[in-house]
């Protein structure tokens, strides 16, 4: 691999690639994760920036095997509390669309899922989706301490919609390139699964216990807008480049 004389140079080259075109390939075709890029100046010396010190009191820790260089950017999991340091030339985990948001747009999608109640153990997942979560069953055993946790999937509640088929988020995601991956049409289902990296939603199903969607709750329709617009503005751009060309 080239020597690059800076670590942002470095990450962009090996994310790009992937060390490999067939890695990034598939963390693309996996979807992502409920980790989040986030990006900013002040996070090359994170510990005790105002960002690190409000996750210490969200209750999110430090991943276990966190290296501690001096990058721009820090993964933040959604739904396993975690948060590590970036890498140089290193994606260390797929994550949410494809692009970092910066600390402020962070902070909106977190707010979107806090204050919501979080999973507890069901004996039957069906229930959970009755409460309005993602994932009940298993969540918890899959998420410990995991840096890649979750699926990239966001959960988005359709309960009191007659026909998702004919609302007008399924026009727009139809005009922004997305398209069904299976057969299951969530026209008459309470949730549809949306996912920002493959551009792609399903239907709900009553026991998909082994995906757990990001925040690991239903949104709103205008609450996943919301996150698609900060992901979408960056639509085009490599991972880091924050600022569209000129």
């Amino acid at each position: 691999m080239e020597e690059y004389g800076e670590y942002e140079a470095a990450y962009r080259r090996g994310y790009s690639r992937g060390n490999a075109d067939e890695k990034y390939d598939q963390q693309i075709e996996d979807g992502g994760s409920a980790a989040i890029i986030v990006y900013g100046d002040s996070i090359e010396h994170f510990s005790g920036t105002d960002l690190h010190k409000f996750l210490i009191e969200e209750g999110f820790d430090s991943w276990i095997h966190a290296k501690g260089y001096p990058m721009n950017w820090v993964y933040v999991n959604l739904n396993s509390k975690v948060y590590a340091k970036g890498m140089p030339g290193i994606n260390i985990t797929p994550h949410l669309g494809n692009h970092a948001v910066t600390i402020d747009e962070f902070m909106t999608i977190y707010n979107i899922y806090k204050g919501k109640q979080k999973p507890v153990k069901y004996s039957d997942p069906r229930d959970a989706y009755d409460d309005g979560y993602s994932d009940g069953l298993t969540g918890q055993v899959y998420l410990n301490g995991n840096i890649g946790a979750g699926s990239g999937d966001i959960s988005v509640d359709l309960r009191g919609i007659q026909n998702f088929n004919k609302t007008c988020l399924l026009a727009d995601m139809k005009k922004w390139g997305f398209e069904s991956r299976t057969r299951r049409t969530p026209a008459k289902l309470p949730w549809v699964n949306i996912n920002l990296s493959r551009k792609d939603y399903e239907g709900g199903c009553r026991s998909w216990e082994h995906i757990v969607s990001l925040g690991q709750h239903l949104i709103t329709i205008d609450e996943f807008r919301t996150i698609y617009d900060i992901f979408g503005k960056y639509e085009g751009l490599s991972v880091l480049e924050m600022e569209p060309k000129e």
